[in-house]
């Protein structure tokens, strides 16, 4: 059983992680008591948007947005989660590929 000041933190990977919060608003990582345990030291990383983990960095990424039918949602977001890649990616290179082939067929 969790002790009432600690909390079950997602770790984005299905499963959690348990937290306390010190007096001075930091978060540790503790036990399911909340004694504080050893933290990981990792190495600062710069966050990234997860839709661009397969981008290379020449180029960066522009925000927009678009309407899409319900149905053709539902259809690209199930086939995202079977093949493990983002909506993002999927729509780029649809859309890269029809440019491409527009091109072709003008030339």
């Amino acid at each position: 059983m969790l002790d009432d000041k600690v909390f079950k933190i997602p770790d984005g990977k299905g499963g959690f992680t348990l937290k306390v919060m010190s007096q001075d608003g930091q978060w540790h990582d503790c036990d399911e008591n909340g004694n504080y345990v050893e933290e990981e030291h990792t190495t600062e990383r710069r966050k990234r948007n997860p839709s661009m983990k397969n981008q290379d960095d020449a180029e960066p990424m522009v925000k927009t947005s678009l309407y899409l039918r319900k149905s053709t949602y539902k259809k690209l977001r199930f086939y995202c989660v079977d093949n493990d890649t983002s909506m993002t990616a999927v729509i780029e290179k649809a859309v890269s590929t029809f440019l491409s082939k527009k091109r072709i067929a003008e030339q």
